[in-house]
């Protein structure tokens, strides 16, 4: 019951998803460009920066608007809020019990993929139509 088991049973790709969609959430990211831009740290080595995906984030943000209020709330604030403790999101969503909270979040991760994979068919779907229709234009 802490962040790292939570995140440890998570798809690796959902949870570069997510950090991203904080990322652009938050201010925390770097300009939004297609290439990583390095800059030199006090150390001398180079660094490089990852980039905010914004049709990624943007995708996030629409299947977030498809959940239960507790739920989405739960996700906001695990990714939002980084070093947040499990009972801490509890009690920031009306939840006192670290267990309790730990199944909603469980469960708002559970739907959020859901949603993600409709929204992904749904777009499928339309860049199919429009393939269709330009190749019979």
């Amino acid at each position: 019951m802490s962040r790292a088991s939570i995140i440890k049973d998570l798809q690796p790709d959902f949870v570069r998803k997510m950090q991203n969609w904080a990322r652009a959430r938050t201010g925390n990211g770097y300009a939004m460009t297609t290439a990583y831009d390095g800059g030199v740290a006090s150390s001398g080595y180079s660094e490089t920066k990852m980039p905010v995906l914004m049709g990624e984030a943007a995708d996030v943000d629409e299947a977030m608007k498809q959940m239960p209020t507790l739920e989405k709330a739960a996700v906001r604030l695990f990714w939002e809020c980084d070093t947040a403790s499990l009972s801490w999101i509890g009690r920031k969503i009306g939840v006192q019990n670290g267990k309790r909270a730990d199944r909603v979040l469980r469960n708002g991760h559970k739907l959020l993929r859901e949603e993600l994979a409709v929204l992904m068919q749904i777009k499928a779907r339309y860049s199919e139509q429009a393939e269709f229709l330009g190749a019979n234009a």
